[in-house]
């Protein structure tokens, strides 16, 4: 029978990952990985995975390098999402302008210029124009014509 002489277990959602060291009656050492996968309360999947010390060096290594990849690749599409500088042009600021005094939201106009709400906010305040919340803000409704028809 092997000794137990680690085990750490990790949950995360319906998977279950233990690991384990151990050693053998000769002292040999070795880890072993249980995965439990469970659906609705029943065993759905249960592996095992017995490594030795090489194996689990160039595993180290390998996990390693995929943790380096992907914060190297966060970071990149962070760096892409940074929102850049936006200059409104006249024609863009008259337009902007005449939908916020139409009742478009400043976050609706936002979203159109791909541009933050501050910068859209900056310029209303620039045409001394006062900025209300987008709670305040009416959506326009049409008014009732007596002469249309009502759907049956």
């Amino acid at each position: 029978m092997d000794t137990i002489l680690f085990s750490e277990t990790v949950n995360q959602e319906r998977t279950k990952i233990t690991v384990e060291v151990c050693e053998t009656p000769a002292g040999k050492q070795y880890v072993q990985i249980l995965q439990t996968i469970t659906q609705k309360d029943q065993l759905v999947t249960e592996s095992k995975v017995v490594l030795d010390e090489v194996l689990l060096t160039a595993l180290l290594r390998l996990f390693t390098e995929a943790i380096d990849t992907l914060k190297a690749s966060r970071s990149r599409d962070e760096e892409e999402t940074v929102k850049k500088p936006v200059k409104l042009k006249q024609v863009e600021i008259e337009k902007i302008t005449s939908s916020y005094l139409k009742g478009v939201p400043i976050k609706d106009l936002a979203r159109q210029l791909g541009c933050d709400r501050s910068i859209i906010e900056a310029m209303l305040a620039e045409q001394n124009i006062a900025i209300l919340s987008d709670k305040d803000m009416k959506t326009p409704k049409s008014e009732w014509n007596p002469h249309w028809k009502k759907r049956q």
